[in-house]
């Protein structure tokens, strides 16, 4: 057990149900996933019954709003049992998160609902084969043609976007440069099926097994300009 950190009586509570799920549920179903390679897709099902996908998010999206302090404590529950699969959520979480921060009413009626629910799962592409911490150095551009934006490039080690409940993912993409020549950048929405979006093969890896990572290419991958998220320019 993990020692609590000044959570109230209702957090409590609900920490001890998310820790006998963890270890009831998490644990073994954990080391099959792990051995097979498999993403457990009916955990995070589960996990979303209980309500673990929106658990940040307000409850006019679905969610349950709670607070940082306990979504951490969560984790930690959750990741004693399953460390794999409690990333899977966190990277989901974020990404939720990244809407409700910055998505226009639209976006958030539209993607919302369904993250919070469960019913997709979220992904986030920033990291590619020459940019990981540093992200100023990523090469993949969207460029505004009229209406859209065309997005090109490559990214790598992306978390959540082959499983049979994804739905594409939030991109960051090199957009212009400012006035002293460095790159500016923007974050875009791009669902699954969008024409130029080419899902590349698993990675094979060390440890996080159960967990759906791969490389993603965009070839003139074409998106209306309403799927930019925040402000332009301002996608760091």
């Amino acid at each position: 057990m993990i020692p609590e950190l000044d959570l109230n009586e209702d957090e409590r509570d609900l920490l001890a149900g998310a820790r006998k799920f963890a270890q009831e549920v998490m644990l073994p179903r954990g080391k099959e996933a792990f051995e097979s390679g498999e993403v457990p897709v009916d955990v995070l099902k589960q996990m979303a019954e209980l309500g673990f996908q929106g658990i940040m998010a307000g409850e006019d999206w679905g969610g349950s709003g709670q607070s940082t302090r306990f979504y951490a404590s969560l984790l930690e529950e959750l990741s004693l049992a399953d460390p794999t699969t409690a990333t899977t959520l966190q990277v989901h979480v974020m990404v939720t998160d990244v809407y409700e921060r910055f998505g226009t009413e639209a976006q958030k009626k539209e993607w919302l609902p369904r993250l919070t629910s469960g019913e997709i799962l979220g992904a986030i592409a920033m990291t590619e084969p020459g940019a990981g911490s540093d992200l100023r150095n990523i090469r993949t551009t969207a460029v505004r043609d009229g209406d859209d934006y065309v997005i090109n490039g490559q990214k790598t080690f992306i978390t959540n976007t082959g499983t049979e409940i994804s739905d594409g993912m939030i991109v960051l993409a090199r957009t212009g440069e400012d006035d002293r020549g460095r790159g500016t950048f923007s974050v875009f929405i791009v669902p699954k099926d969008t024409p130029g979006f080419v899902k590349g093969q698993r990675l094979k890896k060390i440890g996080w097994k159960s967990m759906d990572t791969r490389e993603i290419f965009f070839e003139d991958c074409r998106i209306p300009a309403s799927n930019l998220v925040g402000e332009p320019e301002r996608g760091l």
